[in-house]
């Protein structure tokens, strides 16, 4: 699901589950490369809460979250930023994000 500057807080903040929002865009090489893994995890790992957030849409967003390198993956905890990661990670990477929490 795709996260805009109208949606984001109330998704966060209704989740119940741990959250992970990739920050990409649509001219961004390495996001094109992490989408499938992304996707992948988020098919595959449902007790995890998984969005998108497109940087050129939602540059409000970008800024807030001060993302000055994409991709970035942010985990959100009860609402609350928890940590951020930059560049492309794997399934492994994306779950040490998830289990340090």
């Amino acid at each position: 699901m795709n996260l805009d500057t109208i949606n984001f807080n109330d998704t966060i903040e209704s989740e119940t589950r741990p959250v992970l929002v990739k920050f990409w865009a649509v001219w961004c090489g390495p996001c094109k490369r992490y989408a499938p893994i992304f996707d992948k995890f988020a098919e595959e790992h449902t007790e995890i809460a998984c969005y998108s957030v497109d940087c050129g849409e939602s540059e409000d967003l970008a800024k807030e979250y001060n993302i000055v390198s994409i991709p970035a993956t942010l985990l959100f905890k009860d609402g609350e930023l928890k940590q951020t990661k930059q560049g492309v990670l794997s399934e492994e990477q994306l779950l040490e994000l998830i289990k340090k929490e």
